[in-house]
């Protein structure tokens, strides 16, 4: 205990007079450290380096990791502008659904796209009534209201179950690679930001990380609101 006590005397001391070294420079030089992997010793500017090559190190990976990222948001960010361009361009009525969903799966190089309006799951009741559970489609409605944010989801279940759903959309664009779903992102539509849930467009990838839940869902909402403004549009 004494020797705790005279340990944290001594840090202390040393924190608060950060030029005792400068003022005895003699001392440096006398100091030696134990060698963690040998019986040996080494000095403290050596202990010091290498606490130091370990920082920069640990650094460098961070730096690495950010400008990964970086370079992710930046190739997203410009497949929007191109995207938006496209859509723009090649679909002056705004009316034209499929020339859009054909569009969007391109641009961002997705297996499905597919839209889960509210209005239409009385169509989708009528045909579960002749072979299917009716309650799916009011469980579906009930999920597609509360979905406040857009859902990035590599869940199993989660794709099974909107899987069953988004081929029998009103509106489906897909890529015939016949490969199963690995990554899912479901995105709210709605009239205004924050207007109530009028249905889902839903986009799909065999590429299981495809969506990325670390990035967050910024980038997803975006495109979220420029789709809400296509496909409500009165």
């Amino acid at each position: 205990m004494k020797s705790s006590i005279e340990d944290k005397k001594v840090r202390e001391f040393l924190l608060s007079e950060k030029d005792f070294f400068l003022r005895n420079e003699d001392l440096l030089c006398l100091l030696k450290l134990s060698h963690p992997n040998t019986r040996g010793s080494v000095s403290l500017l050596e202990k010091q380096n290498g606490l130091l090559r370990k920082s920069l190190e640990e650094n460098r990976k961070e730096l690495d990791s950010l400008k990964e990222i970086a370079t992710r948001n930046h190739e997203t960010l410009n497949k929007i502008f191109e995207w938006v361009l496209r859509i723009t361009f090649h679909t002056p009525t705004r009316k034209n659904i499929s020339s859009f969903l054909k569009i969007t799966r391109e641009s961002f190089n997705l297996d499905i796209v597919s839209i889960l309006l509210l209005k239409d799951l009385k169509g989708f009741e009528e045909l579960a009534s002749r072979g299917e559970f009716p309650h799916r489609y009011s469980e579906l409605s009930r999920n597609i209201k509360k979905l406040k944010a857009s859902l990035i989801t590599s869940s199993n279940s989660e794709i099974v179950y909107w899987k069953k759903f988004i081929k029998k959309g009103k509106f489906s664009h897909v890529r015939g690679s016949g490969a199963e779903y690995a990554g899912m992102a479901v995105l709210p539509l709605r009239r205004t930001k924050r207007g109530h849930v009028q249905g889902v467009l839903v986009l799909a990838s065999t590429e299981a990380r495809r969506f990325d839940e670390n990035l967050g869902t910024y980038f997803l909402n975006v495109i979220s609101e420029f789709s809400s403004s296509i496909i409500l549009e009165k």
